[in-house]
């Protein structure tokens, strides 16, 4: 412990240029910058709550407020997450019940995490254990 400072330390923030935006102000995801940004892949089963967390974490909405503001989501939904050069990151919302498809080799490889949802309230598990295990089998 006698290595560490007693006091906050400033770091030396990097130039960070914003990422390239199209002039409607939606993030260029084929830029360079942003495709290497680690990836975070929200999945599970419909209606289990991936947008909705997404929301209340990012976005500030109240959970109580996602149950009747949020619709499905019909595809994929991406952002680009960028409060500090230390906590900066893509977060990629999937539609519920997909799994990858075929492309999930290249999907899968340039994750550094999967969330995986599951409505502890939509029993039976089984679907979702099933598809739980899809994932995974998929990601590895």
């Amino acid at each position: 412990y006698d290595s560490y400072p007693s006091y906050p330390v400033p770091y030396e923030e990097e130039e960070n240029e914003p990422f390239t935006t199209h002039p409607d102000g939606v993030v260029d995801f084929d830029d360079p910058k942003v495709a290497n940004l680690p990836r975070v892949l929200f999945l599970g089963p419909m209606r289990s709550g991936k947008t909705s967390i997404q929301r209340v974490v990012f976005h500030k909405m109240s959970p109580h407020e996602t149950l009747f503001r949020v619709e499905a989501t019909q595809g994929l939904e991406r952002m680009v997450v960028d409060h500090t050069p230390l906590c900066r990151f893509s977060l990629w919302d999937f539609q519920g019940d997909y799994f990858g498809g075929e492309e999930a080799d290249a999907l899968f490889a340039g994750t550094t995490s999967l969330v995986f949802v599951m409505d502890a309230q939509d029993e039976p598990y089984d679907h979702a254990l099933q598809s739980f295990i899809t994932v995974v089998n998929r990601a590895l």
